[in-house]
């Protein structure tokens, strides 16, 4: 079932409607709200061509930001295929840019040029208790009434054994454009961002924001920019 939400400048900051899939929206408007709209971040990161949004879902972040830095493409790359019909739809929307999506996890199946800047919430909790814990502490957000509730719950929430954290950034640097950058919003409680820097390695140089407002949840912006 296809939903159409109106991007206004006063909430998201775009101008344009973007049609989006009636299931889980992820964090995005979230990380959009409290540190991609902020000038003091947002000004480090340096797309001039293309975006990706990873573990995309809706897209909130990859079309955000190619509103924002006027970018002339917009990849989008999610393991579950329902969101498909969501970046389709938008392909006929007469957007200000190009849309593709790959369905697959990381680059499995990604084929397209490099891109400038990759950003993504992906699944955060790499073991089953941590998921079953969350999912029994916020019900409202993550109902398992059915199967399809259950099997979208593990998409949102699981990367087990840290498995596609591993493949992505196996894959990342050859997908990136000279200088490019990967911006990561994670969760230092369940994925510190050391790990992520010993999972990229020395190509990169490292960045790492976290507000005192969410220190506590353990929110953060990693940005890593390849050298």
């Amino acid at each position: 079932m296809i939903e159409k939400y109106c991007l206004s400048k006063g909430s998201l900051g775009c101008d344009f409607e973007i049609d989006i899939i009636a299931s889980q929206n992820g964090g995005g408007p979230f990380f959009i709200e409290h540190y991609l709209s902020k000038k003091q971040y947002i000004e480090k990161l340096t797309p001039t061509d293309s975006v990706m949004e990873m573990c995309s879902g809706p897209g909130y972040m990859g079309y955000y930001l190619a509103n924002e830095f006027n970018l002339s493409r917009a990849e989008f790359c999610d393991i579950n295929p329902l969101v498909e019909e969501s970046h389709l739809s938008n392909q006929n929307n007469n957007l200000p840019f190009d849309i593709n999506f790959t369905q697959g996890s990381a680059f499995d199946n990604y084929s397209n040029d490099p891109v400038d800047l990759i950003i993504l919430n992906p699944p955060h909790l790499v073991s089953e208790k941590d998921y079953v814990d969350i999912v029994k502490a916020v019900p409202e957000y993550f109902p398992t009434g059915t199967l399809l509730q259950r099997r979208q719950n593990k998409l949102v929430l699981l990367d087990k054994d840290f498995k596609f954290h591993l493949d992505f950034c196996g894959d990342a640097y050859e997908n990136l454009t000279a200088n490019g950058q990967i911006a990561f919003l994670e969760n230092e409680k369940y994925i510190p961002h050391s790990r992520l820097e010993k999972a990229l390695g020395d190509r990169y140089s490292y960045e790492f924001i976290q507000t005192q407002e969410h220190s506590i949840e353990g929110y953060y912006l990693l940005i890593a920019t390849k050298i």
